[in-house]
């Protein structure tokens, strides 16, 4: 007798999810990653006196925008001096390029 596996990740005595349901769930996703890519290029056109301002480092917003988009910008690490990445966090291709800047 052949065993049917369920692979609808589903708790037992709960219905499967439904397509429709999914499709809206992609759709909000990818309306999520738009607006954090709009964010993002928001972010990257200030210029260095107003990022002063509001108390972020040049450096760390580069780090933070260099990271994948579905990881999104925490400005309050940014402005956060305890909360802020180490030379560690960086990819070993960013340290590369400045190094040799």
């Amino acid at each position: 007798m052949a065993t049917i596996i369920n692979l609808r990740q589903t708790a037992p005595g709960q219905p499967a999810p439904s397509r429709a349901g999914l499709m809206q769930r992609l759709w909000l996703r990818f309306c999520g990653l738009v607006i954090e890519h709009r964010h993002r290029r928001e972010l990257a056109a200030l210029n260095e006196a107003i990022l002063i301002d509001v108390g972020i480092v040049a450096g760390d917003l580069e780090f933070a925008l260099s990271r994948p988009l579905w990881v999104p910008v925490d400005l309050a690490k940014l402005r956060d001096p305890k909360l802020r990445h180490s030379w560690n966090d960086l990819p070993a291709s960013r340290l590369k390029a400045i190094n040799t800047d």
